[in-house]
């Protein structure tokens, strides 16, 4: 067990030490650990223009898309919503998953409980290969599918 005293911060944010370790039985010798830690007070971070009342600053070279359905109907287009980052623009997440799916080149994973294989993710004007099919078919052209 460590016991970090948080005051030791309060002075001096960013730290770099040895400390004992809170052992239950004897040691010989003292067993202790190098800690760098660097604090900072969630007033500071809060109100970033990243992400609202969010304690950990947004990482470069990530990417979150957001669906508000998984299919968007051209006869009955969603309303624009106000973003920080200006107006929010509708996906289209079965188009766009096909696209990046028929497009991959080294690898496509997918992460879940269960993939449905006989999903189609696009079925108008033209219906396309189902998702297993279309994996398949990736996996055949060398595409690493898990």
């Amino acid at each position: 067990k460590l016991e970090l005293p948080i005051q030791s911060f309060l002075h001096t944010p960013i730290q770099r030490r040895w400390y004992p370790l809170v052992m239950t039985t004897a040691c010989d010798p003292k067993p202790v650990i190098c800690l760098s830690a660097h604090y900072t007070c969630t007033s500071q971070t809060l109100y970033t223009s990243e992400v609202p009342y969010c304690a950990f600053p947004q990482r470069t070279a990530c990417g979150l898309r957001l669906y508000a359905d998984a299919h968007l109907d051209p006869e009955h287009p969603r309303p624009p919503v106000p973003t920080a980052e200006g107006t929010y623009r509708n996906l289209d997440l079965w188009n766009e998953m096909y696209t990046a799916i028929q497009d991959a080149k080294k690898f496509i994973y997918i992460a879940g409980w269960s993939v449905w294989t006989d999903l189609y993710m696009i079925r108008e004007p033209v219906k396309c290969p189902s998702l297993g099919d279309l994996l398949k078919q990736k996996a055949a052209q060398g595409v690493c599918v898990r």
